[in-house]
């Protein structure tokens, strides 16, 4: 069964992992500077903790699969979806 759950503080480790396999070849291919596969996971884990974050985790049968993160503005009427 497909399932979207909020991420937790705990589930860093494979967030981190699922972003940089998902941006290797990207990365490899265009060797952007920007690319999310350079990301540190300090700095994902600052995304995480900010107020106006939400990563959600993409599940299939309880096994994490992607996630997806939903960044709200100041008022919280418009958000976006990385």
């Amino acid at each position: 069964m497909l399932q979207i759950r909020i991420a937790s503080l705990s589930d860093l480790d494979r967030i981190y992992n699922i972003q940089k396999e998902s941006f290797r070849d990207l990365y490899q291919k265009y060797n952007e500077i920007d690319s999310p596969c350079l990301e540190t996971k300090e700095r994902l884990l600052e995304k995480m903790k900010h107020p106006s974050s939400i990563f959600y985790l993409i599940c299939l049968n309880n096994d994490i699969i992607g996630f997806f993160r939903v960044l709200f503005n100041g008022k919280q009427l418009e958000a976006w979806l990385g």
